[in-house]
């Protein structure tokens, strides 16, 4: 096995700071550099942890397994030392985290030396800051991004649950639909990236049903694999064109189950990234917000639960922009971006709404308990260095949050945190208001 597949295997679940952070190993020879890089990290939720040696990658790293290594040496012998020594702890297999490595871009040789390392990102030195803590969050996020979902559906349990299992071996979330009449109510909850489905069933068949599911414009676009022991090529391709992607037939290699289906869900994952995504940030666009906080606010009605919307805009962004440029500004809008997304919860959904505005649907917070989460980062983006020509200055944010205890739509639901945030405004900026 490769060195890369070694550490893409995640062998050891990362270790975390004890109050939970991810941990990061930096082995730097500079000590600005050093202290500069520490504080970024810190600034974006992450434990930094450095290396008194800056030569010995191997020195405490494998009593702890973080969740990324930085290698920022300038001194030859430090960079000879560390890549010979992550070649064999990768080889090893001992170590199962990406490397990240900050050198000369335009050095061939150490660029293929880092490579040969087994490093995952190479950042030119010095490295920007928002490019560092991009390659820290890509590369650690590799192996506990959300699982694929695949709803099945399968009048034969016996035949799903087989199917699943395999699929559930390779870290694929499953759920099972064994009525076809009764599909609306998981196809909502679930949400699949792909619909893995019967053709022969009672009621219903799996091309009815393919034809009922694409009248849904939510689900138009969502891969239908028809796994069937059907051998007719006639029908196979009848069943193809009510609305189906691909017809397999049982029985089925799992190899061949297992990457049919990821090949597929990933691309339809990707390309809803696309329409849903902001390209700048990554964060969900302002419809997909809006449709998020439709969904969330019904289903927080429906069960009973709490549902607080946060709007964020950064102060006086016309200034950075004038100051300092759109491509700082740019940068800035990166790094609250990826601010809110590793201090706010998975289950949170953040948006960008505007030019530098943003919003935060917080299920299951009431506004007190959003307040003093929100305000966290708001302290937390205050302290981020922003670097430009003119040299380093800082940024702040306002914010306005309303829950669904006193505002039941919404549209009423988006006005009061608006509101709230003009008054956070009015107040002087850089504060947290609730409606």
């Amino acid at each position: 096995m490769s060195a890369a597949n070694r550490r893409l295997g995640a062998l050891r679940e990362p270790c975390r700071a004890a109050d939970g952070r991810k941990l990061v190993f930096l082995f730097a020879d500079d000590a600005r550099e050093q202290a500069d890089h520490t504080r970024l990290l810190e600034s974006f939720g992450y434990a930094v942890r450095v290396s008194k040696n800056p030569g010995s990658v191997s020195g405490g790293v494998l009593d702890f397994q973080p969740a990324a290594l930085v290698i920022n040496n300038r001194q030859q012998r430090y960079i000879d030392e560390n890549l010979a020594a992550l070649r064999r702890l990768y080889d090893s297999g001992r170590l199962t985290c990406p490397a990240i490595f900050v050198g000369d871009r335009d050095d061939m040789r150490l660029r293929l030396a880092a490579v040969r390392g087994g490093c995952g990102a190479f950042l030119d030195h010095p490295a920007d800051p928002m490019a560092l803590v991009e390659a820290v969050d890509g590369l650690s996020a590799m192996a506990s991004e959300d699982p694929l979902r695949v709803l099945i559906i399968d009048d034969s349990r016996v035949s799903a649950r087989f199917h699943s299992d395999i699929l559930a071996r390779s870290g694929i979330a499953t759920r099972i639909v064994t009525a076809p009449m009764e599909v609306a109510g998981p196809l909502k909850d679930f949400q699949p990236e792909l619909i893995l489905m019967d053709l022969v069933m009672p009621d219903c068949s799996g091309q009815e049903l393919a034809g009922v599911i694409r009248q849904e414009e939510a689900y138009d676009s969502v891969p239908i694999v028809f796994l069937s022991g059907e051998g007719d090529k006639d029908r196979q391709l009848s069943a193809l064109g009510q609305g189906g992607d691909v017809f397999l037939t049982k029985p089925i290699e799992p190899s061949h189950l297992v990457l049919s289906v990821t090949i597929r869900a990933n691309r339809f994952r990707g390309l809803r990234a696309l329409i849903e995504r902001d390209g700048l940030t990554g964060l969900y666009n302002h419809s997909a917000t809006k449709a998020h906080i439709v969904a969330l606010l019904e289903r927080g009605a429906a069960n009973g639960e709490n549902l607080t919307l946060a709007i964020l805009d950064l102060d006086h962004f016309k200034k950075i922009n004038d100051d300092h440029g759109h491509a700082v500004g740019d940068m800035v809008i990166k790094s609250i971006a990826r601010l809110l997304r590793q201090q706010l919860r998975r289950t949170d959904i953040i948006g960008r709404i505007g030019g530098e505005e943003f919003a935060a649907v917080l299920p299951g917070l009431a506004a007190p308990e959003a307040h003093g989460l929100i305000d966290r980062v708001r302290l937390a983006f205050c302290d981020i260095r922003h670097r430009a020509a003119t040299g380093p200055f800082s940024a702040s944010f306002s914010a306005g949050l309303a829950d669904i205890a006193k505002h039941h739509t919404p549209n009423d639901l988006n006005n009061a945190a608006d509101s709230a945030l003009y008054s956070a405004k009015g107040a002087g900026r850089n504060q947290v208001t609730l409606a």
